[in-house]
């Protein structure tokens, strides 16, 4: 047999193993790599979420992950948290709020306690709608509100931000409001969570109350806020729980809020309020704003000496890119338009709110005071 028949037969058996190859690796479930030009799943706009993130996830570095859950004091982002450009992941954008966005002009709602007097969770939907399109029109993509505090202290400096002292209609308003702004692919933060009731001291006081009082009047709201308004996004507050920052709180964190409520989105930090690394990673705050004071570097050390597993870390970033995909940043679906900006519309919408807000109380048929021995 000549050379070239040597060569022929060798091309066929290479051929032969090579198939058999592909056939074994096949039936033992291993993937073979993509083409080069083959579209990543986690750029598949069609793609299911959750494909998409357990696609794109392995692809950064633990670096690039404990950088999206925080702030960057040297990019000067505290309002946004870090975006990855390397893979084409986009910030958070957020805004301060909640009855409008305050950033430069925009239509100013009336408070929230006014909101919640006009007892119209379908106006206040149109309230949020409106709030959702203005937040997005200033390149924002995150409004921090709704704001459920129950108004217990009558001093509360932020009483007037909130809806009510009952948690039943608080809830209902906030469903409205949360349904409204993220009908607009902009992003919702309930806040602020939880038992967060006076500015006082609010910084360091700790809040001591038992279960059911917890369940009964300081956890409704956010309960419905997240089963049914679906938000996205929950701020914990600055106070402490029972000797526990709310930050830091595993029993409300994770215990009620992820485990037992399902929530799906991001918890960040209001402004400030971590207070430590490892015990804040395990309890289940995701995103530490406006720096990475506690969720930076000496996050980054505690996980690569094993006191806080990359499982931690995935989960964070997982809620983080699920909020991302649920709105369409990541494809740049949403639409933005500055006509929006303290539209006719909107000034209508806020005057039909504050009209509705006037409240007259009639003693019909002297029902006050009320006669306690009927």
């Amino acid at each position: 047999m000549g050379r070239r028949g040597v060569g022929r037969g060798f091309a066929k058996r290479y051929l032969v193993l090579s198939l058999s190859f592909l056939f074994v690796m096949a039936a033992a479930g291993v993937k073979l790599a993509p083409a080069a030009d083959e579209k990543p799943v986690y750029m598949d706009p069609s793609a299911p979420i959750e494909k998409r993130i357990a696609d794109l996830l392995p692809r950064l570095t633990l670096e690039e992950k404990i950088g999206m859950i925080h702030g960057d004091r040297k990019l000067n982002t505290a309002m946004d948290n870090t975006p990855v450009m390397r893979l084409g992941i986009p910030r958070l954008a957020m805004t301060d709020g909640p009855h409008g966005v305050r950033m430069d002009t925009s239509t100013a709602f009336p408070p929230g306690v006014s909101l919640a007097s006009t007892w119209n969770e379908n106006l206040i939907g149109q309230v949020g709608a409106a709030i959702g399109r203005e937040t997005l029109a200033k390149g924002r993509t995150v409004i921090l509100g709704p704001c459920v505090n129950i108004h217990r202290f009558p001093f509360g400096g932020r009483n007037f931000e909130s809806y009510s002292e009952d948690p039943y209609l608080a809830g209902r308003i906030a469903v409205g409001y949360i349904k409204g702004v993220q009908s607009q692919n902009a992003v919702a933060t309930v806040k602020h969570y939880a038992v967060n009731n006076q500015e006082h001291e609010r910084g360091t006081i700790s809040v001591e109350i038992d279960e059911r009082t917890l369940r009964e009047i300081y956890l409704p709201q956010f309960e419905v806020a997240v089963k049914e308004g679906g938000s996205l996004a929950l701020m914990c507050s600055y106070n402490r729980i029972n000797g526990v920052y709310a930050c830091e709180n595993k029993h409300i964190l994770t215990d009620i809020l992820k485990d037992e409520w399902g929530f799906k989105g991001v918890v960040m930090s209001d402004w400030g309020a971590t207070h430590s690394t490892i015990e804040t990673a395990m309890a289940g705050m995701d995103i530490e704003m406006p720096f990475g004071d506690y969720t930076g570097d000496k996050l980054l050390e505690a996980v690569k000496a094993g006191k806080v597993p990359e499982s931690v870390i995935d989960d964070k970033v997982s809620r983080i890119l699920y909020v991302i995909f649920k709105i369409g940043l990541f494809d740049r679906k949403i639409n933005i338009n500055g006509d929006w900006v303290d539209s006719p519309e909107h000034r209508a919408i806020a005057l039909d709110a504050a009209r509705e807000g006037i409240i007259l109380l009639k003693n019909k048929g002297d029902v006050l005071p009320i006669d306690r021995n009927k």
